[in-house]
């Protein structure tokens, strides 16, 4: 054999396996800001690889999958939060994978979000689809007391109680849910099921209630007197017109005049009554405002552009307010 040939195969061969070993050692770039990954249990060495590149940590799915082949690590990628970078090289990534160097699971849940936030930010945490926590959200069929009074129909829209939640390696949608019920159902007291026993009301009601005054107003104060406005909107057969069900119901920020004509219970300007369910999933603040609505002479109000609020006596005084500072 021609002695060039040889050595020019050598030269392609070790070219080729720098260029190998580069890409397996070799920091993907020198972008060094960091961001979380997640690795679900029992997610497919595929899965993790696609979400990696989607991420840009890695350069090649083929690549990182062939290279935990074979090192034989393809069972041994562990589940759980990761602090990665695109600093990172390949072999740095899958030796954390493997050493289950996570930094355990995090999540937040904001106050007001509905079931379709919740969705997708769990989506985007790589947790779930939207779809799979719809339904999970539908199929959840646990016995728990804040649940007890919840119609058989309804899914737990205002049950997810917002709050920052750690999660073990081992966690699953359905026990997300279930810390999330479990956390709204302490912070339900005895004291607090008591008063609202008293007033002969449900917790299904207070929940659905405490969803309005989250998405209408910002401040404890304010929650509570524009409480005491709704419930006793209520108690004269008034409509309760709040602009979050049609927000709710038409899923705009904007509320345009057709909007106001959709034909659903939840079209507070067009029904009577509280709407079938809750709206969003309500801090304690508003749990509490609904519990303990207070007393005013005021029947209306309007959030200013600054989200401070201004009460109005009078369908007079709150027009006048509308048209000084509603646009």
């Amino acid at each position: 054999m021609n002695k060039k040939y040889v050595y020019g195969l050598i030269l392609a061969i070790v070219f080729f396996l720098f260029l190998y070993l580069m890409q397996i050692y070799f920091p993907n770039s020198s972008n060094i800001e960091e961001s979380e990954f997640f690795i679900k249990k029992g997610q497919s060495v595929s899965t993790i690889a696609n979400n990696l590149k989607e991420n840009g940590l890695i350069r090649n799915v083929s690549l990182f999958k062939g290279y935990v082949w074979i090192t034989g690590n393809s069972s041994n990628l562990k589940s759980g939060r990761y602090i990665l970078s695109e600093n990172f090289s390949l072999n740095d990534i899958v030796r954390m994978f493997v050493n289950a160097k996570t930094q355990g699971l995090e999540i937040t849940l904001i106050e007001g979000w509905d079931k379709n936030d919740v969705a997708r930010y769990l989506e985007k945490k790589h947790i779930c689809t939207q779809k799979e926590f719809l339904d999970a959200m539908n199929d959840f069929s646990e016995e728990i007391s804040v649940l007890e009074d919840k119609p058989e129909n309804m899914d737990l829209e205002g049950y997810i109680f917002p709050d920052t939640y750690k999660l073990g390696d081992d966690f699953n949608l359905n026990s997300i849910i279930k810390k999330t019920i479990l956390n709204l159902d302490k912070k339900i007291t005895a004291e607090l099921r008591e008063e609202i026993a008293r007033k002969k009301k449900s917790i299904f009601e207070i929940i659905t209630m405490a969803s309005l005054i989250e998405k209408e107003v910002i401040t404890k104060e304010d929650k509570a007197i524009v409480s005491g406005i709704l419930w006793k909107r209520l108690e004269n057969d008034m409509p309760l017109q709040v602009d979050a069900t049609i927000n709710y119901l038409s899923g705009k920020d904007t509320i345009y005049q057709e909007d106001l004509s959709i034909d659903s219970l939840y079209n507070t300007y067009k029904y009577l009554g509280l709407p079938p369910g809750p709206i969003s999933n309500p801090g304690l603040d508003s749990i509490i405002a609904a519990i303990y609505p207070q007393k005013t002479s005021y029947w209306y109000y309007l959030s200013k552009p600054d989200k401070t609020t201004v009460f109005s006596k009078t369908l007079k005084e709150h027009n006048i307010a509308r048209a000084k500072y509603v646009q």
